[in-house]
């Protein structure tokens, strides 16, 4: 699993002009978004979906959560606990991260949704599987 940036400033193809990273999904969606990440990264993308906020949190379920470092302030701030550490967040956890937004949270496994908490969890979470 890679994480990319959606801020990152890259050339976008078919006649763009270079932008953010997440301009490319809004110009020409998934199959303009895989076609940047191709010509920037050399990454190529097998298969995408989109979720709402209760897809995402399904799909943390489906997984078996997602385990995350988290300062004290961290833990306290989303009320999962008061020490430093990793936690194992299921379900609706992750999605209290979007509503502190001055959180930095650190993963210590990649997968699905580390890479959309990662970016502070956009509106409708976009997920990238590379097989």
């Amino acid at each position: 699993m890679i994480s990319f940036l959606r801020d990152l400033y890259v050339q976008i193809p078919g006649g763009y002009s270079d932008n953010r990273l997440n301009a490319a999904y809004v110009f020409g969606g998934f199959p303009l978004l895989m076609d940047t990440l191709h010509t920037n990264f050399g990454v190529s993308i097998d298969g995408c979906f989109e979720v709402d906020f209760s897809g995402f949190q399904s799909v943390i379920d489906i997984l078996g959560g997602v385990d995350i470092e988290m300062t004290s302030k961290e833990a306290k701030t989303i009320n999962i606990g008061t020490e430093a550490g990793v936690y194992h967040l299921m379900g609706q956890r992750p999605l209290l991260i979007r509503a502190s937004e001055r959180l930095t949270m650190t993963f210590t496994e990649p997968s699905v949704s580390a890479m959309c908490c990662r970016q502070s969890i956009p509106s409708s979470a976009r997920v990238m599987r590379r097989t």
